[in-house]
């Protein structure tokens, strides 16, 4: 990280208590370590509630890293924590904390000090009473522009924090960066309807042409007759009529005339035979 431009304003810190209020003893519960006034050089955070109140509540300090836990004053719920890693940090790094739980709306911003000497001398947890570790009120600035929350069906239920725009079926989300916009699109020519639940089945292929012809931008491909060829419609299929040769008879007439046939051409097959069999005088 980059290093601050206001290196007097930290030194400064590192001998008193800011950010934390200066009236606070700084002892934790067994009176063992007195908060150190190089390990948060200053702060910043912007909080939904005006009314809200932070104090550092818990220290662990181990050989390789430490850890600050940040509490609500009234409610003594946690807010946010931060974890430091000793052997990568350097001094004046900053840190970004996010609220957790019921305080996902509050975003931090710790400025930490020499940990060297800290972790060689005290190692354990330490608890400390909120009168004694209190942050400053004015390293709270109230953040009230923007969205805290969103309700959903009727408010039935309410999202915080981070919330996710995902398309559904047949949906599509597009972000326009020059119009600083998200744009709900339903997907063109795909329509829209019940999505299938056949999901597990083999994917099947789609066809893309009709003997080698594509549809056209609606996606249709229309079959059209010519001369004595009549194209229909019936539910969820076609008809194929030759409008030139339709029938005169009904089937039944059809094939009482073709038995007849069929009689008559075997009494003609009968009779040639009676003739070639007669005698010639």
């Amino acid at each position: 990280m980059s290093a601050p431009r206001h290196l007097e304003w930290l030194n400064g810190n590192s001998n008193r208590s800011y950010p934390l209020r200066n009236s606070g003893a700084k002892k934790d519960t067994t009176d063992s370590l007195e908060f150190p006034s190089e390990l948060i050089l200053d702060a910043v955070f912007t909080v939904a509630d005006v009314d809200l109140k932070l104090y550092v509540k818990s220290l662990y300090i181990y050989d390789i890293g430490i850890v600050i836990r940040i509490h609500d004053y009234v409610t003594d719920v946690l807010v946010t924590s931060l974890s430091i890693d000793i052997a990568s940090h350097v001094l004046y790094d900053s840190y970004i904390l996010s609220g957790v739980g019921d305080y996902k709306s509050v975003k931090g911003k710790i400025v930490v000090g020499n940990l060297e000497s800290l972790s060689s001398t005290a190692i354990g947890t330490f608890e400390y009473s909120k009168e004694d570790t209190i942050f400053e009120s004015s390293v709270l600035i109230p953040s009230l522009r923007g969205v805290s929350s969103l309700g959903v069906n009727d408010n039935s239920t309410i999202l915080i924090g981070d919330v996710k725009l995902k398309p559904g079926f047949n949906f599509r989300l597009r972000v326009n960066k020059e119009e600083n916009a998200i744009y709900f699109d339903a997907i063109e020519g795909q329509g829209l309807g019940v999505e299938c639940p056949c999901e597990e089945d083999e994917p099947r292929t789609p066809i893309y042409t009709f003997n080698g012809m594509y549809a056209d931008d609606s996606g249709n491909i229309n079959i059209k007759g010519t001369g004595c060829i009549e194209m229909g419609q019936v539910s969820n299929g076609l008809t194929v009529s030759n409008i030139c040769e339709a029938l005169c008879c009904e089937c039944d007439d059809v094939n009482a005339l073709l038995a007849a046939l069929a009689a008559n051409n075997l009494l003609l097959v009968n009779l040639d035979k009676r003739v070639n069999t007669l005698e010639v005088c």
